[in-house]
């Protein structure tokens, strides 16, 4: 290790630093490698959750519109029905993580 191995093996010591050191380049490029790929297939899953995300708000803007112009519900009752499955699991935090059809 540094100048002690040069002092007592000469070459070879510096050769052994030298190899040391190679195999720690090795391994900081490999974990450099494994994080890049990591964050891609982060970047990825997020790009795909939010495409996901956006068709389901799609459908269910869509949805609540087919229901108001059809005078299925009104607005009000729209908006109650929201708040109460939204305190259903005790806070009104605009979130819903239960069954869909409260079950």
């Amino acid at each position: 290790m540094g100048w002690g191995r040069w002092l007592l093996l000469g070459d070879l010591g510096q050769q052994l630093d030298l190899h040391d050191r190679e195999a720690q380049i090795a391994q900081l490029e490999e974990r450099m490698r494994t994080g890049r790929n990591r964050d891609a297939a982060i970047t990825e899953e997020v790009r795909r959750l939010t495409l996901e995300n956006n068709e389901l708000k799609l459908y269910l803007a869509a949805t609540f519109r087919l229901l108001l112009e059809k005078k299925l519900i009104d607005r009000q009752e729209l908006e109650s029905v929201v708040r109460d499955i939204d305190l259903a699991d005790g806070a009104a935090d605009g979130r819903h993580t239960g069954s869909l059809l409260g079950d």
